[in-house]
């Protein structure tokens, strides 16, 4: 929950867009579980679905900035 809230804020910072929170929630995401990609290859799933999971929120933002709310 630690790293996935310094990935939001990261993102946040780096101008939010769909992907900027999609790498950032991989890069946190490959951050804790690489060591253990040896022993258990399907954790490689859990990296699709944190980038899909952060995308999809920098794409909500994405969307509510387009319509002509403000990014903050």
């Amino acid at each position: 929950a630690i790293a996935g809230a310094i990935a939001g804020g990261a993102a946040h910072l780096f101008g939010g867009g769909r992907f900027v929170y999609a790498g950032c929630g991989l890069i946190a995401y490959l951050s804790l579980a690489a060591p253990f990609f040896g022993s258990n290859p399907f954790l490689l799933y859990g990296a699709l679905l944190s980038a899909f999971v952060m995308g999809a929120i920098g794409m909500d933002g994405e969307m509510r900035r387009s319509a002509g709310y403000s990014k903050d």
